[in-house]
């Protein structure tokens, strides 16, 4: 996968109700648009949308925070690192509920590649 630092990017600070497009948990090379709907900046134990586990801890802290992402097409949120999110999405994505992002056609603005995120309810 192709991946180059752009510190623009890197640096952006993501706010709560921000339609992101962001590299979802399966590692796959599509991208998927949502919404966040909330910034976690401590330890946080949720309930988890598998139904192999009960609960997940999220380990999130100020410097690494994590960004609960709801899919819009899915409606199904997961807290992801914001290296997984790969920018603002445009009112044509958010419309469609869809990017054509790719991580195997475009570059990453992040120096390492996507994380897998956790999967809550």
């Amino acid at each position: 996968m192709p991946f180059k630092l752009s510190k623009k990017e890197t640096d952006e600070d993501y706010t709560v109700g921000e339609h992101v497009v962001y590299i979802p948990i399966d590692k796959s090379p599509r991208s998927s648009v949502g919404v966040i709907d909330e910034i976690l900046s401590q330890e946080t134990r949720e309930q988890s949308a598998s139904p192999i586990t009960d609960e997940v801890t999220i380990h999130a802290t100020e410097e690494e925070p994590r960004y609960v992402i709801r899919n819009l097409k899915t409606d199904k949120s997961t807290a992801y690192k914001r290296y997984n999110i790969m920018r603002k999405a445009t009112n044509e994505e958010i419309n469609e509920k869809h990017s054509d992002f790719k991580l195997d056609r475009d570059t990453s603005p992040h120096a390492e590649g996507p994380h897998h995120g956790v999967p809550i309810q």
